[in-house]
This record gives C-alpha cells, structure tokens and sequence, in this order.
C-alpha cells in the first residue's frame, strides 16, 4: 500500500473503535472500498432502500493504492517494500484481521499509522510548493467567490477533511473545478499531512504486535480460513511495518463533492417509515501528489436513485484532457453484461464519468487511459489487481 495513503483494513478495522474513529474511517478511505459498498447496496436493496452511500474508492491502489512505491529507502535499516498482498480474498476472515490491527492500536497507539490529532482551525494562507503547482495548474488560476468552500463542508468550525488528522489547508487555493451529475466538486489542497516516520525498532514492535493479536483471534476463524487468514494477515502486517518506517509529512489534495441534500426514507423490517436527510457533502480522501502523477486514486459516488448517477472521478496531473475506463464483459446477478469503454473529459485536473453499471460489475475497470488533448495516449494504468 503506498506509504501516503491509509490502510484499508486498518481503516476498516476502526469500526470496532470508538464513534469518533468509526467517523474518522469514514473520512479517511481511502482506499478502495467498493467491494464492500456493493455488499452494502446489495443489502439496502433487500431492505427497500432506494439509495446507495457515496463511494470512495482509491488506488492505494486499492486501497490505498497502491501504486508501487520505490523499492528501497535511503533510511538505515530498513529493507525493501514488501509485496503488496492485494484485495481480500473470500477465504481469509477480514474481521480477525482488523480485530488484530486494534488490539495492536490498542496496546501501543504508536502503531496506529493515521496521522497526528487534529489541531486548531487547519487553515494555512501560506502558498502550496511549486511541485503542487505544476502538477495541478489550476491552483494558479486567480481566485473568485466560486471557490469559498460551503458550510456543509465544515463541522464546528473545522473543515472535514481536518477533522480527524493534523494539516493544514492552503485556504487561498481552494478551487471550485467541476460541476457534473448535480455534485460540485472542489479541489482543496493542504501541507503538515501524514505522520513522522517510526524507528524500524519501534516499526518491528507494532508488527510482533499484531501478528501476536492475531494468532489469538485464529481460533475465532473458522478451520478452513485459518491458514490462508494467517498468511494474508502476515504480508499485510509486514506490508504495515514497512509504511510505518518510511511514512512522511506531505503535502496532498482532497477531492471534495457537494451534492444536494435529499430527504430519503424506507421501510424498516419491522415495518416502520424511517427518514433521513442526506447531509449535501461527500468524499475528502486525501491523494499524495507522487499517488496522483502515478495514476490517481478513483473515487465514485451516487446512488441507486435517479436521478443521481453512479459516477467515478479522479484527479490527473497537467496535460491529461480525457480518461477512459476499460470495463470487462462479466455477469451481474441478473444479466449479462458487455465490454464497456467509459470516457471523460478533464475539467481543471479532475474529470467525473457516468457509469450506469458500476456496482453490478464489482466497480473496477481492467484499464484506465490518460489521454492528451491531440489524442495520445500519455499513460495506461493496470487494473485488475485491485479486483478482488
């Protein structure tokens, strides 16, 4: 998993957590999380919900996604990055491995790999470094009411993004960049994000951690999982210790969307009207400037509803002016469906594409395509292994 990105599991694994991190893993996704969501639309759907929560998706790739980091740090003592273990399998049980995060979390908060608390408004008027600007050249476009940020973005005083982690938002350059399928979306870049790396001594010691609180919770698993969840919860432990050991302080943008709120209600299984009013704001996973010049997360949102669309989006660096996602042929539950090439334009380093069909086809394209305004074609990203 790239080391500017979260954890996907370790952000899943918060659930067992207080409310405030359950929120905080919420917040922070990033990473990809549409296999999950799909299961949950799956359910809402059984249960007469009309709409399915905002998607957010990333290439941690996935999550966090993961891009390939470098192979080596220039800090002693400290090996090359493990392999990425990949999108849970079916056989290895999720639950006995977030169980382990927590109790590892738990024993030393050190380990956590989330960034520092939250400190003070999280406003800086400083300017972004010139690396942030050149990779996204609409920051330097002079500012205009537009792109003051609206108050459902904000909680107490404080923006969501920087609820849950230190940073500081570059505030003079938040720019309102796209409006599409009836989201504004804002790019809102800031600095002072991530944490300090650990020491690969304290690194080791969160890693004996969890792969001891995980050997407790394997006689919870069932026998047939055993193995395989051992396995698998032992390269992402591994895959953890290197990102504590080469984590950083950085700068980054958040993808933020404003929707219309809607008033949305369903029936209960005990047969009871229950309504609730969607809060208008939506995603805020932060992206590494190295995650966006290597392909980007994806993220997505909508819903089952029309007429909100199901979307995903993303940021490119300069000179992309159209992205094109590849999708398989493969089944839905109820229907076959064909090879799908869904293209979008770049609007201001951003672009948003409609995908009718996303969660029946488990949400990942094989393929994405960034392409310049002549046509060529500027970078082709591998996919499929973020499937699960």
């Amino acid at each position: 998993m790239n080391a500017h990105d979260k954890l996907e599991r370790q952000l899943r694994a918060s659930v067992a957590q207080t409310a405030n991190r359950e929120r905080a893993v919420q917040l922070r996704s990033g990473t990809r999380r549409l296999p999950i969501l799909i299961v949950a639309a799956s359910t809402a759907v059984a249960l007469g919900v009309a709409v399915v929560a905002l998607v957010a998706l990333h290439h941690r790739r996935p999550p966090s996604s993961r891009r390939a980091a470098p192979a080596t740090t220039h800090r002693p003592g400290i090996g090359p990055r493990p392999r990425d273990p990949g999108p849970i399998p079916r056989n290895v049980d999720d639950a006995a491995v977030a169980a382990a995060w927590n109790a590892a979390w738990r024993e030393d908060p050190s380990c956590n790999p989330g960034p520092r608390a939250a400190r003070g408004s999280g406003v800086s008027y400083a300017t972004p470094g010139a690396t942030m600007l050149s990779t996204l050249p609409v920051l330097s476009r002079p500012a205009t009411s537009a792109d003051r940020l609206p108050a459902s973005l904000y909680t107490n005083g404080r923006l969501r993004p920087l609820l849950f982690q230190s940073g500081q938002i570059y505030i003079r350059y938040v720019r309102r960049v796209l409006v599409a399928d009836g989201r504004t979306f804002y790019l809102v870049p800031a600095a002072g994000l991530g944490r300090p790396p650990l020491q690969p001594a304290a690194a080791n010691r969160c890693y004996q951690l969890t792969v001891a609180a995980l050997r407790a919770e394997l006689p919870t698993v069932p026998s047939a999982k055993r193995a395989d969840t051992r396995r698998y919860g032992d390269a992402e432990f591994a895959l953890g210790r290197y990102n504590l050991e080469t984590s950083s302080m950085h700068e980054g943008v958040f993808l933020f969307a404003e929707s219309r709120p809607e008033h949305i209600c369903f029936s209960s299984r005990a047969g009871r009207k229950v309504c609730a009013t969607d809060g208008g704001g939506g995603g805020g996973s932060v992206q590494s400037l190295e995650s966006i010049r290597q392909g980007g997360p994806l993220g997505g949102g909508g819903g089952g509803k029309p007429p909100t669309p199901i979307v995903m989006d993303g940021i490119v660096a300069a000179d992309v002016a159209s992205v094109t996602l590849q999708f398989p042929a493969t089944h839905s539950r109820t229907r076959p469906l064909p090879p799908l090439n869904a293209t979008g334009n770049v609007v201001n380093n951003v672009f948003v594409i409609p995908v009718p069909t996303l969660f029946e086809r488990g949400g990942w394209p094989t393929t994405a395509i960034w392409r310049s305004a002549s046509g060529s074609v500027i970078k082709t990203i591998d996919e499929t292994r973020f499937h699960p």
